[in-house]
């Protein structure tokens, strides 16, 4: 990866990632993603609850940062969804003063909050406790989250879901001459969030938070 780079996007990837391979380190891609993010980058993972089962390397790399995926298992909200079948959820923003809620303070101000869809949404698993961190380091919060009407669809059997992370944010925060440092891991269980449509759209917000995204972790002042 190169030195210059500061944001990583997998997009709906269809296999695994290279791991551990004995006496050959040039095949290991997940150890290239570690070396990427302790350079203090940022890792974008848009992932499709068909394809999670097949990404074993990368979701464990994933729970270093507090996240997991539940592979095969679809959100649905008849309550809150744009699309006839309750697959195209109208998701639930974080609570303020989160890490999660910083992604759209620009539009936490307005009247309304423009809609941020999840078509065919998978649930995702915050490891442990909003605002506490693993070692010290890494804390973890929700960006986007299904509302308590939310079921799981799983095996064509519907169970009770309820308020789950769709969308969250990981950061691990480092200290180097008294200055603080930031790499960031933003994970998404929806690779239809980043559709066309959706992002094009004035009338949702996926896009002024993938814009809002691109700010904070390439700590770029001017998109």
């Amino acid at each position: 990866i190169s030195e210059d780079a500061r944001i990583v996007v997998i997009n709906d990837p269809l296999y695994d990632f290279g791991g551990v391979v004995a006496g050959d380190d040039s095949e290991n891609e997940i150890a290239k993603l570690d070396d990427f993010l302790d350079r203090r980058g940022c890792l974008v993972v848009f992932t499709s609850p068909e394809n999670a089962d097949n990404l074993t390397n990368l979701s464990e790399f994933l729970e270093e940062w507090g996240i997991t995926f539940n592979p095969d298992t679809y959100v649905k909200d008849m309550e809150n969804s744009i699309s006839i079948d309750g697959r195209a959820i109208v998701s639930k923003y974080a609570e303020e003063n989160t890490l999660g809620a910083s992604l759209y303070l620009d539009i936490s101000s307005l009247d309304t909050m423009p809609k941020t869809i999840l078509r065919n949404a998978m649930p995702l698993n915050i490891l442990w406790e909003e605002n506490s961190k693993l070692n010290g380091t890494i804390e973890v919060s929700p960006v986007l989250l299904s509302h308590g009407s939310a079921k799981a669809l799983y095996d064509g059997k519907e169970s009770e879901l309820g308020s789950v992370p769709l969308m969250t944010i990981s950061r691990d925060t480092t200290l180097h001459d008294n200055e603080y440092y930031y790499s960031y891991v933003l994970a998404c269980g929806s690779a239809d969030y980043v559709n066309s449509g959706y992002l094009t759209s004035n009338t949702y917000a996926n896009a002024d938070i993938l814009y809002n995204t691109i700010k904070l972790t390439g700590r770029e002042r001017i998109l």
